[in-house]
């Protein structure tokens, strides 16, 4: 099966779809303004494994770079909280989003 990228539009006043959650529960990647990762719960602290070579933290967003946080579900440490990069400029969150793809991981992205 090809990795899939599903993209969640959020409009803050509905709660999300039974498709969009069940797509968020089996993500290992999700990316999305910090507004957004925070609206669907996954909020946007720190990674654990950002600091031994992962692409930054959550911080990162801040100081204009995209910051990747979680280490799990579907993720890298499978604690059941996917990978987060909070969107800043695109380039670095593309470059994960391509590398999770290519390596077999269905990718979320959350929008509004």
């Amino acid at each position: 099966m090809t990795p899939e990228v599903t993209v969640i539009g959020l409009d803050g006043l509905h709660p999300l779809p039974e498709a969009a959650r069940e797509a968020l529960a089996g993500a290992s990647l999700v990316a999305g303004a910090a507004r957004h990762l925070q609206a669907a719960g996954l909020g946007t602290g720190p990674d654990p494994s950002a600091a031994a070579g992962g692409a930054g933290t959550s911080g990162a967003a801040a100081a204009g770079g995209a910051g990747t946080s979680g280490s799990g579900g579907a993720g890298p440490a499978g604690d059941g909280t996917p990978e987060r990069v909070v969107l800043g400029p695109l380039e670095p969150a593309l470059q994960r989003i391509r590398a999770v793809v290519t390596a077999g991981g269905p990718v979320v992205v959350l929008a509004s």
